[in-house]
This record gives structure tokens, C-alpha cells and sequence, in this order.
């Protein structure tokens, strides 16, 4: 396996951006390498706080000075659609959003088309799913160390991700 390691682009800093970026600054196979944010003062706070050099006010911006190996996009979902459409003509690898994924079918639809076309990873999400308690918690699932399972509500981030809704 190879020691070099994935070159993630953030695009959004927001509350989501955040979390984005303390995951991913936490895995040890990989670098933020750039953000991409149109308001310049939440863009220039993020990029000091996970010391990343690359900043650009959009997208297109990012992708047409470099080209990550995964793009996490963490705007508004209403506009997910041009910056995960952008990130796979411009040859990224694997693309990841957050959740809703978008609010018409149309949309969606061109997002995993144009990721399908170009051979892109492409997910909605599943961050969560990632994090060390959920990993953790699902192999003792898995191992029947909780007995028999009947229901399930997880909290994280001060607010329930799994169970009831």
C-alpha cells in the first residue's frame, strides 16, 4: 500500500465545513489540500485554523489551478449540483456531499450522471457512517456483543443521527 496520501478539497466552510475538516485533518492517509468558500472571512478562519494554504471564493476556481483526488462538497445542498458537476469534468476522483443530496430528482440525477460518465466515486452523506464511535459501535453489532439488537437510536454531535428518524 502506498504512504502517499489522499489530497481531499473542502468546498464550503461553513458548520458542516467544519466538521469536514476536523475529520478529515484527523485521518492519517490524508491532506487537505484547498477550500473553496465564497464568504473570504469564514474562508480565510478555516484555512488558518487547519493551516491549508490553497484558497479560492468557488469551485470552478479550485478546479482550475488543481485537482484533488476526492472533493467534499459541504455548501448549501441547493448548490451541490455545480460544484460536484465541476469537480468531475475537472478529473476528481471521488466526490462526497453531505445529506439531503438535493431537493429535485433532475438535479440528482445530472450529479450521479455526470460522475457515472467520467468513472467518479461519488456519495451522499456518509461521513457519519465513517466516524471511530460509529465504526465501533457497528462491530459490536456485528459481534453480538449487545445481545440481540431490537432497536437503536446513536447520538452524536448533540443530536440523534440514527434510531428514530
Amino acid at each position: 500500500m502506498s504512504n502517499e496520501k489522499l489530497r481531499v478539497a473542502i468546498i464550503g466552510c461553513g458548520s458542516l465545513g467544519h466538521v469536514y475538516a476536523k475529520f478529515y485533518s484527523s485521518l492519517p492517509n490524508v491532506k487537505i489540500v484547498a477550500l473553496a468558500e465564497r464568504n473570504p472571512g469564514r474562508l480565510k478562519h478555516v484555512g488558518k485554523q487547519y493551516n491549508i494554504r490553497h484558497l479560492y471564493l468557488d469551485a470552478d476556481a479550485l478546479f482550475s489551478d488543481m485537482v484533488p483526488d476526492i472533493a467534499v462538497v459541504v455548501t448549501p445542498s441547493k448548490f451541490y449540483k455545480d460544484s460536484v458537476i465541476s469537480a468531475a469534468e475537472a478529473g476528481v476522483r471521488g466526490v462526497s456531499t453531505d445529506k439531503p443530496l438535493e431537493a429535485t430528482l433532475s438535479n440528482a440525477d445530472a450529479m450521479v450522471e455526470a460522475c457515472a460518465k467520467r468513472g467518479v466515486i461519488f456519495s451522499g452523506g456518509a461521513l457519519i457512517k465513517a466516524t471511530p464511535e460509529i465504526q465501533e459501535t457497528a462491530s459490536w453489532i456485528h459481534k453480538g456483543k449487545l445481545g440481540k439488537l431490537i432497536g437503536a437510536a446513536v447520538l452524536d454531535w448533540s443530536r440523534e443521527i440514527s434510531g428514530a428518524g
